[in-house]
């Protein structure tokens, strides 16, 4: 057994500290970097990152949805869940009214009754 001469600054324990070192998850890890690291790579992960941000970024501040009001595991997924329901709705809707325009016409309508 190899005896490290640091070993004091490491660890108080007596029997010294024991590191475990998975190969296949280094091998992936290898993976992903030479995956990024490409120029197709990359540029999928920069749309990544700006879709993904984007979405939380309008949950933050559009919505006021800042943090989350549950706690434990389950609790928190379901939240999650919860609100990302509603931020697909909202799209649909949304996106829904775009292409009829007798349903923009109603809200129109509505909003001009609702300031009288």
């Amino acid at each position: 057994m190899y005896k490290c001469p640091l070993r004091s600054r490491c660890t108080k324990a007596k029997s010294g500290r024991v590191i475990q070192i998975c190969h296949e998850l280094e091998r992936m890890k290898a993976k992903v970097r030479e995956n990024m690291s490409s120029d197709a790579g990359h540029e999928i992960m920069v749309s990544r990152s700006i879709q993904a941000e984007g979405t939380f970024g309008d949950l933050k501040e559009n919505y006021r949805y800042s943090r989350l009001r549950r706690r434990g595991l389950e609790n928190v997924k379901f939240e999650v869940l919860i609100v990302a329901m509603g931020h697909n709705i909202r799209k649909l809707n949304n996106r829904n009214r775009m292409s009829c325009p007798e349903l923009e016409r109603y809200g129109k309508l509505k909003e001009q009754k609702s300031e009288i």
